[in-house]
């Protein structure tokens, strides 16, 4: 249609960065989590940990709530199916994190320069259905001041990773406010990263829409 796209990175930079492995080196995830590859390291964890809501099973490539189950001990039957079929397929591993009563949830939304600048626009609040869908973003305008300031350490903290890999383009890390066992409110300020563009972008990049767009045909 005579339409120039931009220059993107090489495909296999692209899967490395959005594989769940890549931001679980970040040494950012919720305490008891970890990045398995195979059933026996899946059994050793629950046997070492037995979080009180259960586990929470993740696919290395999903969105949505997709490629993801809840279970409240170590998998059986279809459970157990599903969990070796991830171990050889889906991405091949899990990302197994203990079960919590999130509160809100939150993102972060930037344009990353091939020089490793980024254009980080203003945080965002995810509403979601039952299932954990994205249905809508707005202004997360209830952050508080060290939940925001955790949720921007993290995310350069992801920028400098992607950077490294050789990721340029648009991402997002999300964020979300929860409840702990003993019901007080804690903040995990690095539960997803999507390095593409989501749902919010133009929401959080509201304010710098002209400069992401300069950005954008200087690397065409």
């Amino acid at each position: 249609m005579g339409h120039v796209l931009p220059v993107m990175p090489p495909v296999p930079v692209i899967q490395r960065v959005n594989h769940r492995a890549f931001a679980a080196d970040f040494d950012l995830s919720l305490r008891g989590a970890a990045f398995v590859t195979s059933t026996q390291q899946l059994d050793a964890l629950m046997q070492t940990v037995a979080p009180a809501g259960g586990w929470l099973l993740k696919r290395p490539f999903g969105f949505s709530g997709r490629g993801q189950k809840r279970v409240s001990a170590m998998p059986t039957g279809r459970d157990r199916r599903w969990v070796d079929a991830s171990m050889v397929d889906y991405g091949c591993g899990l990302m197994v994190e203990p079960f919590v009563a999130i509160d809100q949830e939150f993102a972060l939304h930037s344009w990353l320069g091939r020089d490793g600048e980024c254009l980080t626009g203003q945080p965002t609040r995810l509403i979601t259905n039952e299932l954990g869908a994205w249905v809508g973003s707005e202004p997360g305008l209830d952050l508080r001041d060290h939940e925001r300031e955790h949720l921007h350490a993290a995310h350069a903290v992801a920028a400098r990773a992607l950077t490294v890999a050789g990721f340029f383009g648009p991402f997002s890390t999300d964020a979300f406010r929860y409840r702990d066992d003993d019901g007080q409110l804690q903040f995990h300020a690095l539960s997803e990263l999507n390095a593409r563009y989501s749902m919010g972008f133009f929401v959080g990049l509201r304010h710098n829409l002209e400069e992401w767009a300069r950005r954008i045909a200087a690397d065409v």
